[in-house]
């Protein structure tokens, strides 16, 4: 009951709940109706090939974009808690839009511990043992510049990356990570 007198005596408050209302008005009137008539739409399309490119390009700009860039909004949201859960950015894919890696140590180098940062679907599967190397120092100097940098692949090590790049990885972490 603290937290809700506080926020209603804030100044704050109403223009908060203002802009909560219109936000939400104007997804309802765009975000609802929109994809639908959209659908609709590319529905009558004849030509199959311009229907299906259409549908995934804006299916990845959906993705790529909206999702991405939601996930580091949330991030601000869990740093504030603090303990373990609120320290560590795991995984860091920094080849999907909105996490570049110097972004995401300019924006939430002080706040968080990153954790991952290979590459598991090119680099480590698909890579030669330098690109692999070459990863690996520029996520410690990137990532890693001023500490808050655990080495890692971003998830799972995929079956087909060859044992050499995964020893490449942990070697040349080892070798530039301990300065």
């Amino acid at each position: 009951m603290k937290y809700f007198k506080e926020f209603f005596n804030s100044p704050y408050a109403w223009r908060v709940i203002g802009n909560t209302l219109l936000i939400n008005f104007w997804n309802l009137v765009f975000g609802f109706p929109l994809p639908i008539i959209f659908a609709l739409m590319l529905n009558e399309v004849k030509n199959q090939l311009y229907k299906r490119t259409v549908q995934t390009i804006t299916y990845a700009v959906f993705h790529f974009t909206g999702s991405c860039m939601r996930y580091c909004g949330i991030i601000v949201d869990f740093t504030a808690s603090g303990g373990v859960f609120g320290t560590i950015l795991n995984p860091v894919q920094w080849r999907c839009a909105g996490m570049e890696r110097e972004g995401l140590k300019r924006d939430f180098g002080d706040k968080l511990i990153f954790h991952g940062g290979m590459d598991n679907q090119y680099t480590l599967p698909f890579g030669s043992q330098e690109e692999v190397k070459q990863e690996v120092i520029d996520n410690i100097r990137i990532l890693g510049n001023g500490g808050g940098y655990i080495l890692a692949p971003c998830h799972n090590i995929q079956a087909v990356s060859p044992a050499e790049n995964i020893v490449a990885m942990y070697e040349t972490g080892y070798k530039y990570g301990f300065n």
